[in-house]
């Protein structure tokens, strides 16, 4: 028994298997430290939840996952290593406020439009001293060096006259609407008069804390661990980017819009303007891909698109020399839309004016070979007259007298529009073969489309047409010019 006992004490312990608890854009993986994992997992969702509330977006993402290792030595920075942000936090130790802003600069970065640069930098050193304890959330203690800009954030998230009114500001500024409707709507004051505020508030220097809206999360029941395996390879974007493989880093990380842009440059239409379309929608606050896909779009004739891509890029640009550039560049882009648009209308009204011209020639060589079959019938000009048949009007056929209006031309036909005796609107179509038509009273009449500058009287004889109820009363088989 005590040999077996030895046997037992010498075998080495084996370690316990790593796990990982996922949610959003966030990995939380240890291996022995479940509880303490759960607990950081809690902290990082409750940051996500209250920034998302207060800039107006349900889920916010990140670019890359944010793999946090609880076990060991904690580090103070989240850094970027090989396709994930990544750190590391002791067991049961709190999360430093330098992750919280961390997580506050990715957030805005990853997946907000630009909002005036004061209101992010507060937002920032608001959410940088977030304190979270199971659900509850604790925000408005000041930082190290407080500033006017975490100040206006403090009064607008934490005084009971603004509270809560703050994301209907940001969502506003985030889609490019102008400041002073956006603050009016958000607080019914101006933005002077809330500039004056938020600087007597700061000069005051008493900053309460309060209760930020939480997530409901049960971290035993919400949070479930699964396997993980810290020595599993997986396809690296980073990887495929570096050696070039731009479409492998596109398929491995669709979302990726630096990746997007350099396949773009290697790709052929239509395929290249959809990644440079992606690309700037997923990286809204970077102005050269904007730029990139306005001057494509301008390039291709797409001037609308290239108009609101160059809006785009003015909106994301911080520096206001680049910023004036993109407004010269899209008021001058305006210009060329209009200048393209004139000369497409007049190309349409210069084909238009190609296929009328059509049209009454193709109508004039029909009554031309009318005339030359009539007078070949009647011996042609001077001769004697050939005998005819004798030619009885078939019974499907009738007559209607009128004052001829206008020649309608359209889908390659012509349609005598007549006024009849009880003053009625009638129309009669040109036979499409001229040979079936005959002409009595005017040698070497034409008809010509629109309407008539001289009205005429005219007989004409018409087949009726197998259905009743159409447009026209038929086609025309005689017409006789009456004085």
């Amino acid at each position: 028994m005590r040999l077996l006992m030895l046997t037992l004490a010498a075998l080495p312990v084996l370690a316990e298997e790593w796990t990982v608890f996922r949610l959003g854009p966030f990995e939380v993986v240890t291996q022995n430290e479940q509880k303490s994992a759960r607990v950081v997992m809690n902290h990082l969702e409750q940051v996500r939840h209250a920034f998302g509330q207060t800039v107006g977006q349900a889920e916010l993402k990140a670019r890359w996952p944010i793999r946090i290792t609880v076990g060991g030595k904690t580090t103070s920075e989240l850094v970027i290593d090989r396709d994930a942000y990544t750190a590391t936090i002791a067991k049961n130790a709190a999360v430093p406020d330098q992750w919280n802003r961390a997580l506050a600069e990715i957030f805005l970065n990853d997946g907000l439009a630009r909002m005036p640069e004061p209101f992010e930098r507060g937002l920032v050193d608001f959410f940088s001293t977030l304190n979270v304890d199971g659900v509850r959330v604790i925000a408005g203690a000041a930082p190290p060096k407080p500033t006017l800009d975490w100040a206006r954030v403090h009064l607008l998230m934490v005084s009971d006259r603004y509270r809560g009114r703050l994301r209907t500001l940001l969502f506003n500024l985030q889609k490019g609407n102008a400041p002073a409707p956006s603050y009016k709507n958000a607080f019914e004051r101006t933005e002077a008069e809330l500039e004056a505020e938020a600087k007597a508030y700061f000069a005051a220097g008493q900053f309460a804390t309060t209760s930020l809206n939480s997530k409901p999360i049960n971290a035993e029941r919400d949070f479930m661990a699964r396997a993980w395996n810290p020595a599993k390879k997986v396809e690296s974007a980073m990887d495929a980017f570096d050696r070039g493989d731009f479409a492998a880093a596109v398929r491995i990380k669709p979302d990726w819009p630096a990746a997007k842009v350099k396949l773009a440059l290697v790709t052929p239409e239509p395929r290249k303007t959809q990644l440079l379309r992606e690309a700037a929608n997923d990286a809204q606050r970077n102005p050269e891909y904007w730029r990139f896909l306005a001057e494509h779009l301008a390039a291709n004739k797409e001037y609308g698109e290239a108009y609101k891509a160059w809006g785009a890029a003015e909106r994301a640009s911080r520096d206001e020399a680049e910023r004036a550039k993109m407004h010269m560049a899209r008021l001058a882009l305006e210009n060329a839309k209009l200048d393209f648009e004139d000369a497409e209308r007049q190309r349409k009204k210069d084909e238009e004016a190609r296929e009328l011209e059509r049209i009454k020639n193709d109508s004039l060589r029909n009554i031309r070979m009318a005339e030359a079959a009539a007078n070949e019938k009647l011996g042609g000009p001077g001769g004697a007259p050939k005998a005819e048949a004798w030619w009885e009007d078939p019974k499907n056929e009738a007559t209607v007298t009128g004052t001829l209006e206008r020649v309608d031309c359209t889908a390659g036909r012509m349609t005598l529009v007549l006024r009849d005796a009880a003053k009625k609107s009638v129309r009669v179509n040109l036979p499409g073969d001229a040979a079936k038509l005959k002409l009595k009273g005017e040698a070497g009449a034409t008809f010509v489309c629109g309407p008539v500058a001289k009205p005429m009287r005219l007989k004409v004889t018409y087949a009726k047409p197998p259905k009743p109820g159409q447009v026209t009363l038929g086609d025309a088989t005689v017409i006789e010019f009456v004085k």
